[in-house]
This record gives structure tokens, C-alpha cells and sequence, in this order.
């Protein structure tokens, strides 16, 4: 096993600056908006020059890479999109090139989660080479994840067929191995009010301001969360607020919340919901 591990490294130490170009190359290509078509041709073509067995764009958009046939599956599991820059104006460097700083690459996507995509193409291309995938067949897959969880993998499973073994998702855990996740329940809560003219606001009903308290209320939800012993403490956040009104001078007559809750074992949906029920007011 040793014996392994030093080639693996000299592999990895003779290829180095090709990773780290590689790394940089894709970083700098925007994929915001669930727009990675030109990300994901420049990490086909990698894959194409480290000479995979095949490189296809699947039915959903995302790039696959293939090395081996064995009768085994192991998937890796990249997205390759990214949030927004937001205000341009908040940025010291630009987001795309970034900049380097004690041996880190600080740029929109380095970290989440565009870093594991050279390792996992240059892993699986080392693995080959060294004769260590006898009757595995090994996936890239580098898909559409920041917007709509799971899709691009359901996707990759259900319309080409592919039900790997095993899988290895490329999202950033401090260079450690970890072998479960928080599961993740979105919800809205909406409230009506009654709109009126803004300089006669005494005859609407703010649906905005009947919304603050259950916002104040799902803040401090967290202090009375039992953390689970193997996936820590579970999380509840606000994730966005949006309002109906007639015109910008006019009461707001609908109000929208969005939750983003991060569940341990034991937490379903139903569960949440009445959670959630529980800290509207009765007179709201």
C-alpha cells in the first residue's frame, strides 16, 4: 500500500502544474445561472487529452467523463456552477481570475466546488495508469447543483441508466473524508394584508410587517436544537424575502418567506412543517 501511495504522489508531483492550470482554466469560466456549457466543453476536453474511454454531454447538460467497464460503479460527483459575484463593487480582485494568497486560490467556485473537478478527472486518469481500477468502471460527472439539489445526479441515474455502486461528492469538507450529510427541507410561509396608498398606510394591512414576527421567531429557533452525535447541529435560516404590492408607493399585500433547513435523523417534512405552524401568530 505504501508502495501505492508514493507513485500516486510522484503522479500527482509530475503533473502538478497541469492540475493547477487546469484549476485555474475553469475557475475563470463563468457558470452562473446554471449556464455550464463552456465550463463543462473545457473539462470535457481534459478528459478527452488524459485519453478517457468517453466523454459525452448527457441529456440533462451535464459533462460525463468515462474510464473503465468493470461491472463495479463509482460516480464522482462535481457541480460545476456557481452562485453570483453579487455587487461587483464588493470585490478586491476580479472573481473570475482570483488571486492567490499563502498557497490559497481565493475565486468564485475555487472552493465550492469547482476544486474537486481536478483531482477527481486527474484521480481517475492516476488509478488507470496505475493499474488500479481492474473491474470497476469509474464517472465524472460534473452537473447543475447550486440551484436545484439532486437533479442533475437523478438525471444522470434515471435517464442514462446509470446506478453507480458507490459515490464520492466533491464538496469542500476541510480535506476530510465524510461519510454522511444533513438532509435538506425547503419551505415557503406566505401571509395576505390589505394594500392601500402609502400616504394613507392606515387603511392597508403591511403584509411585510405581519411577517416579522414569525422572521424573528425562526431566528432564534436554533437554541433549543439537540446537535445529532455524527451530523452536528442542525441549522434553520431565512434564505429570502419577497413582497406583492401594487407599486413601490403602495402597503405590500402579500408577503413570501423562504426557509432553507438542514435536518438531522428524525427531522421529516411533516415534522417541520407544524415546527413552522407553531410560530405564526393566531390573529395572523
Amino acid at each position: 500500500m505504501q508502495d501505492i501511495i508514493q507513485k500516486i504522489n510522484q503522479k500527482v508531483a509530475d503533473a502538478q502544474d497541469d492540475i493547477l492550470k487546469f484549476f485555474r482554466e475553469i475557475v475563470a469560466i463563468p457558470s452562473m445561472d446554471s449556464d455550464i456549457e463552456a465550463v463543462g466543453k473545457r473539462i470535457g476536453e481534459e478528459m478527452t487529452k488524459l485519453g478517457f474511454d468517453d466523454v459525452y454531454v448527457d441529456k440533462y447538460g451535464s459533462i460525463v467523463g468515462r474510464i473503465g467497464d468493470g461491472d463495479k460503479i463509482m460516480l464522482f460527483d462535481s457541480h460545476i456552477d456557481t452562485v453570483g459575484i453579487g455587487d461587483p463593487e464588493q470585490w478586491e480582485w476580479d472573481p473570475f481570475e482570483g488571486k492567490v494568497e499563502d498557497g490559497m486560490l481565493y475565486a468564485r467556485g475555487a472552493l465550492d466546488e469547482k476544486n474537486s473537478t481536478p483531482g477527481m478527472v486527474y484521480g481517475m486518469a492516476f488509478a488507470r495508469d496505475l493499474g488500479l481500477i481492474d473491474g470497476w468502471t469509474l464517472y465524472y460527472l460534473g452537473n447543475i447543483e447550486e440551484w436545484c439539489d439532486g437533479i442533475g445526479c437523478a438525471a444522470f441515474h434515471d435517464w442514462e441508466g446509470i446506478h453507480p455502486d458507490y459515490c464520492i461528492i466533491g464538496e469542500p469538507t476541510n480535506m476530510k473524508v465524510y461519510r454522511g450529510h444533513k438532509g435538506r427541507i425547503e419551505m415557503e410561509i406566505s401571509c395576505k394584508g390589505v394594500s392601500a396608498h402609502a400616504a394613507s398606510n392606515y387603511m392597508g394591512d403591511n403584509a411585510i410587517y405581519k411577517m416579522l414576527p414569525v422572521i424573528d421567531a425562526i431566528s432564534k429557533m436554533e437554541k433549543d436544537f439537540v446537535p445529532h452525535e455524527f451530523l452536528g447541529q442542525g441549522r434553520v435560516t431565512v434564505t429570502k424575502v419577497s413582497s406583492v404590492s401594487p407599486s413601490t408607493n403602495a402597503v405590500p399585500d402579500e408577503c413570501t418567506i423562504f426557509i432553507d433547513r438542514r435536518v438531522t435523523f428524525g427531522e421529516d417534512r411533516p415534522y417541520w412543517r407544524k415546527a413552522l405552524e407553531d410560530l405564526i401568530p393566531a390573529d395572523k
